[in-house]
């Protein structure tokens, strides 16, 4: 991705909702101060990992648990592997 996609995507998400979008949220029982289109997206992966979805859960892991991801190894785990030892 180009820097300057990456310089619009960061624009486009800073940019505060309608009136519209945010009362929308608002009977959804979300209150924010200053919510931004970015919140939108932030909400709508809320949505989907308390519905279940482990990649939405996941992303969030990843978003707020910073310092164990940073600190933690990749493992893989293979499971029912045979001994051919005898």
């Amino acid at each position: 991705m180009s820097a300057k996609t990456k310089a619009e995507m960061k624009r486009l998400l800073k940019m505060p909702l309608s009136s519209c979008e945010k009362e929308s949220l608002e009977q959804e029982g979300f209150n924010f101060t200053s919510p931004t289109k970015e919140t939108l997206i932030l909400v709508a992966l809320y949505k989907k990992a308390i519905g279940g979805d482990m990649n939405a859960v996941k992303e969030i892991r990843s978003m707020v648990d910073t310092e164990s991801v940073e600190s933690s190894e990749k493992v893989t785990i293979i499971d029912n592997v045979q001994n051919n030892d005898g």
